[in-house]
């Protein structure tokens, strides 16, 4: 007999009390340069955090490290629950919609999302083209004062570009109300990657599909990188998934546009192609994408950096495949080039003794996390 529902609000209760601890916690990383809001009560409660967040480090990583922790508490208790056909599927919705309210944090991981909402802006703002223009060209304007990266120019393909141009639009040249248009989109592209999903695994002969939503919605890399400090591999993803499910359900053609059109978002995606086209391989798209994304992914890796969101296609592959190999990849990756992130969060900086820390606790971590993950595979993956 399956427990009752209110058996499971201590874990609902759980998930509140984080995904509320990890959005307040975002705004101890607002750029000193930069003032959200001239609100008395706001900048009262804005000025503890920042003292937090930039002048004690240590404490600072130590609650960012117990969020963390938490929030994969939780993701690994809603698998084993729907594993075992414990949790409803009204419970795991409710989950996935008390999740998604950490699209109201600060964007505290990177200020990649900044980059976004100025190269728009170069468009829409100054009529400019920002593949010739950058935002250090613009040293008058009030938002490079709290952006990084300002020296590089555009690089990403026009279909991002195009899409980016609606919010900057809409926000009227008011930084605060871009922000939030700009995470609106994110969350509702994020919205269509848990739906794709869903309709991806119904297709899947065998599939568990609240379990495949679960290990994609609930995981906290996907969480961080999709709604708190939000990158284009959300969009690039959307249509990555549509691709798939259009593939698998006889429409080749449509299929293959759309993979082009995610191709225009970021070019990582054109890795795919082959498994659209090769006859032999088609009937292996499922199941090969996520080893072929991992290759395409590797020669990027090695000549930049493991970024954790260039992780994002990866779950969302894993959760769509039965192989409990890709599932035990993607959650060690996911929980590897997070504690990359740690490091950063204690020093302030990315100078060479943060760069040793972030090299060896990835690589221990990930170890680790394979090392465990395969022994529990059989309780929380399959």
């Amino acid at each position: 007999m399956k427990p009752k529902t209110t058996k499971l609000i201590p874990l609902l209760i759980l998930e509140i009390i984080l995904i509320f601890g990890l959005t307040v916690y975002s705004y101890s990383q607002v750029d000193l340069n930069l003032t959200l809001s001239t609100n008395a009560f706001y900048q009262k409660l804005q000025q503890p955090l920042l003292i937090l967040g930039y002048f004690n480090r240590p404490v600072s990583t130590q609650i960012l490290v117990v969020l963390l922790t938490g929030l994969f508490l939780v993701y690994f208790l809603s698998l084993w629950l729907v594993k075992k056909q414990v949790m409803t599927r009204k419970q795991m919705w409710w989950m996935i919609g008390i999740s998604s309210l950490l699209i109201l944090a600060y964007p505290a991981f990177s200020h990649d999302l900044f980059n976004y909402m100025f190269d728009a802006r170069i468009v829409t703002k100054y009529g400019l083209n920002p593949t010739f223009f950058r935002a250090l060209d613009f040293p008058a304007d009030p938002w490079i004062r709290f952006m990084r990266w300002t020296h590089r120019f555009y690089p990403y393909g026009i279909g991002w570009l195009w899409l980016t141009l609606i919010p900057s639009y809409l926000g009227l040249g008011k930084f605060v109300w871009t922000l939030v248009l700009f995470k609106l989109m994110f969350l509702g592209f994020h919205a269509m990657n848990i739906k794709l999903i869903e309709k991806i695994l119904k297709q899947v002969s065998g599939a568990n599909i609240d379990h495949g939503l679960i290990f994609f919605a609930l995981n906290p890399l996907v969480l961080v990188e999709s709604l708190l400090s939000p990158h284009n591999e959300v969009m690039m993803l959307s249509l990555v998934l549509l691709a798939i499910y259009l593939f698998i359900t006889h429409k080749a053609t449509w299929s293959i546009l759309t993979l082009m059109v995610s191709v225009s978002i970021k070019f990582l995606s054109i890795g795919l192609l082959p498994l659209f086209l090769i006859k032999k391989l088609q009937n292996k798209l499922v199941p090969w994408s996520f080893y072929l994304w991992l290759l395409v992914l590797l020669p990027v890796v090695w000549q930049r950096e493991p970024y954790s969101w260039y992780i994002i296609p990866l779950v969302a592959l894993a959760a769509i495949s039965q192989s409990v190999t890709c599932k035990v990849l993607a959650v060690a990756l996911s929980v590897a080039t997070l504690v990359r992130y740690l490091p950063f969060f204690w020093f302030g900086d990315y100078g060479g003794v943060t760069g040793r820390y972030q090299f060896w606790g990835m690589w221990l971590s990930l170890i680790v996390a394979v090392g465990i993950l395969s022994i529990w595979r059989k309780k929380l993956l399959i």
